[in-house]
């Protein structure tokens, strides 16, 4: 095992030896070996262009490796990219690139319309999903009349929609308020008690670290570190990362939902 890989009992992520090179031949992932459990809340984080995006993008087969593999529940992402975006449901830092719809419910409708699912299996996932992000009063609305937590909250429900294992989200607090991220935080942690396996990546783990299993950081396209939160972010100014206010102040951590 390599020193940037943790042990994993149950993965139903595992990245080998990734590497990718962007078309103008610069490298933006090295060599990333990880593991990430069922089940869990696995927070990456990094300074920006520390490869987090790029990274993520390769969980639901969006970027092809050049070099190396992803397996989802032991299936390579690359001979099988439809059914990895079904199982691994990606929601982009800005919610504007996913929404495609009319109304609240034609956005969320998309994607299971897209999967040939009868009109009767369509409405019960749309209604559903949209019940969990507690938007299910909006159905008729415009998404572009909505605020922006709203529409965050919109573009998980259309992930939800797909009913990914997986639920990977690019720098989900980005241009929030405070009560933009409290609204969004609460969303990803109760799908995370539901059973969702959950990947966050951000720049700035203070909205995110008390609740999460495991924090990986990257730093020039590289694992940096690996490892239970508590011992990581004593470390994270090395790597261009915030430390949360109450660590430095000694204190543990503390939830932005307390």
């Amino acid at each position: 095992m390599k020193h940037n890989q943790i042990a994993s009992a149950n993965p139903i992520i595992e990245i080998r030896n990734l590497f990718y090179r962007f078309p103008d031949g610069s490298l933006g992932l090295r060599d990333v070996n990880l593991t990430i459990d069922q089940g869990t809340l696995v927070v990456i984080a990094g300074e920006n262009g520390s490869g987090k995006t790029t990274l993520l993008k390769h969980l639901n087969a969006l970027l092809r490796p050049t070099h190396g593999t992803i397996f989802v529940e032991g299936e390579d992402t690359v001979k099988n990219p439809l059914k990895t975006r079904q199982k691994v449901g990606l929601v982009f830092q800005n919610p504007d690139h996913q929404i495609v719809g009319e109304t609240v419910f034609d956005d969320v409708a998309f994607g299971p319309k897209n999967l040939m699912l009868d009109p009767d299996t369509v409405k019960e996932r749309v209604d559903a999903a949209l019940r969990i992000v507690s938007l299910s009063h909006q159905t008729d609305r415009q998404p572009h009349l909505l605020s922006g937590g709203e529409k965050r909250r919109l573009a998980i429900a259309g992930v939800l929609a797909m009913k990914p294992r997986v639920l990977a989200l690019d720098e989900p607090f980005s241009s929030l308020d405070y009560a933009g991220i409290r609204e969004v935080l609460r969303q990803i942690l109760d799908l995370h008690r539901l059973g969702c396996t959950v990947v966050v990546t951000t720049h700035d783990v203070e909205k995110i670290i008390a609740h999460a299993d495991r924090l990986v950081v990257l730093k020039n396209g590289s694992v940096a570190a690996d490892g239970p939160p508590e011992r990581i972010a004593l470390e994270l100014e090395r790597f261009g990362v915030r430390i949360p206010c109450a660590i430095r102040m000694g204190k543990g951590f503390e939830s932005w939902l307390n």
